[in-house]
């Protein structure tokens, strides 16, 4: 009995002796630093690093906002679309967004005096007609696309954002503009079908036109006249039918239309008329069987630009998700994306129109011509 109370304080004792005898094993210490993740095959996953272009961007971007603001000369930005985007682009980056909005021919010119006395206050050009292109060939321009990245990938546009060969215009979004008639005072059966039926006498002093002595608005004729659908002579006979000679906002123009102050608006925007169609105004767009010219709503950077960082910044904004919603939203417009939702105001679209596109070719082809020259010697001199 006395034996059995012993046998506990034995085992004690051995198991106190194999412990004093086994090797010593260093206590384990908590890494300073969490281990890489292992992943298959044993490689050890670090953090990605960003690439060169991407590292060059964040600087671009981080430039951007110590200039704190960008300034658009823009006859594209209508009233309601200019304040949608500068609210969003300020909101995004913390960069205050101002449009200057006039006449791309008002425009271009304040670009020429500002490069003339060294002191440009625009940093981007923005117009939807040839007033783009004049200043892209006046030399006015730099090309700044091969540093945006939404340029990376341009299989997520319908078309390529890059229009003129030397990179400066981008191109972020595409219009049709067809003539607008006010449907109240031209009834269906009236309808023009034909630009040719626009020399007839019935339309004498009742159509509005973008003034075509100005370097935006000649574009619309000459894109005519490049696809052979008019010519000089037909200009000629076009100058007797006494039109209004609009030189302000497109917009404007169509309301004046709306109002029953002329008929019809030659060569209407679709972002002019769907905002005016949706407040119920008795207007529409109409195909002509020879075909409607299209426009393209294109940006660029001014040379000297003032804050170039923010330059660049908005004109990749404008490529952007954001940037397409802001304008396109407002515009009631298709963008150029194809992961946007398409804003498109459909009583505003022409069904089964054919289109005259614009391209690089008939630009130049216009260039040479001397289309403002020859556009006053046939309507006159302002």
């Amino acid at each position: 009995m006395r034996a059995k109370k012993f046998i506990p304080i034995i085992i004690v004792v051995l198991l106190v002796a194999l412990s004093a005898c086994a090797p010593k094993v260093a206590p384990t210490q908590a890494p300073s630093t969490p281990p890489p993740a292992s992943v298959p095959g044993g490689t050890a996953q670090t953090a990605p690093q960003p690439s060169a272009q991407e590292a060059a961007w964040d600087k671009v971007v981080a430039a951007a906002k110590k200039e704190g603001t960008v300034t658009v000369y823009g006859s594209a930005f209508v009233a309601d679309v200019s304040r949608r985007m500068s609210r969003d682009f300020e909101k995004q980056y913390g960069i205050r967004l101002e449009i200057l909005a006039g006449s791309g021919n008002q425009l271009l010119e304040k670009v020429r005096v500002e490069q003339k006395i060294g002191k440009p206050i625009g940093d981007i050009m923005g117009s939807s007609g040839g007033s783009i292109t004049q200043f892209v060939t006046d030399g006015l321009s730099i090309d700044a696309t091969k540093e945006l990245p939404e340029l990376r990938d341009k299989n997520i546009f319908t078309a390529d954002p890059v229009y003129s060969p030397g990179g400066e215009i981008i191109f972020f979004a595409w219009d049709v503009t067809p003539p607008i008639i006010n449907t109240n005072l031209i009834k269906p059966q009236d309808e023009p079908k034909s630009w040719l039926e626009l020399l007839e006498p019935k339309w004498k002093g009742r159509i509005l036109s973008p003034d075509p002595r100005s370097t935006g608005s000649t574009a619309f004729y000459y894109s005519l006249r490049y696809f052979k659908v008019i010519d000089l002579d037909y200009l000629q006979r076009l100058s007797k039918q006494e039109m209004g000679m609009w030189q302000g906002n497109n917009r404007e123009g169509i309301k004046m239309v709306a109002r029953g102050e002329y008929w019809m608006y030659l060569f209407g925007p679709m972002d002019g008329i769907a905002p005016v169609m949706a407040e119920g105004a008795p207007i529409k767009g109409i195909p002509m069987k020879e075909g409607v010219p299209m426009s393209g709503r294109g940006i660029a950077m001014v040379k000297n630009s003032a804050h170039p960082n923010a330059a660049k910044l908005f004109l990749n904004w404008m490529l952007t998700k954001e940037g397409q919603i802001a304008f396109f939203e407002e515009a009631k417009m298709q963008p150029l994306r194809k992961d946007v939702t398409d804003f498109t105001y459909k009583p505003s679209q022409l069904v089964n129109a054919k289109l005259l596109p614009r391209t690089w070719d008939s630009e130049e082809w216009s260039q040479k011509d001397m289309k403002t020259d020859t556009m006053k010697q046939i309507f006159g001199d302002k």
